[in-house]
């Protein structure tokens, strides 16, 4: 069955806060990321960049309308997790 796109949109919207918001929020962190990095020199894999714009969209969720959602916050810390493991060798 398909669900239709308005009615899946209304709900992201209110669980997660308008798209807009939290897009501009998610690049904002995206692009300081990557400055940094670029900045520093410091050498960000596949991996890792992935890992950051997955915890960016995380946090974006967050701070637009899903501050007490703990779903967001495990994701954050399993995206952590799993280039900490690669780092280690896991």
């Amino acid at each position: 069955m398909r669900v239709p796109v308005p009615e899946i949109t209304n709900d992201r919207e209110r669980e997660y806060g308008a798209f807009v918001n939290a897009a501009r929020v998610a690049q904002v962190i995206k692009h300081q990321l990557r400055a940094g990095a670029a900045q520093s020199g410091a050498h960000i894999n596949a991996e890792m960049s992935e890992a950051f714009d997955m915890m960016a969209t995380n946090m974006s969720r967050i701070v637009s309308g899903a501050p007490t959602d703990a779903d967001h916050w495990k994701a954050i810390a399993g995206y952590a997790t799993l280039v900490a493991e690669k780092l280690e060798g896991k």
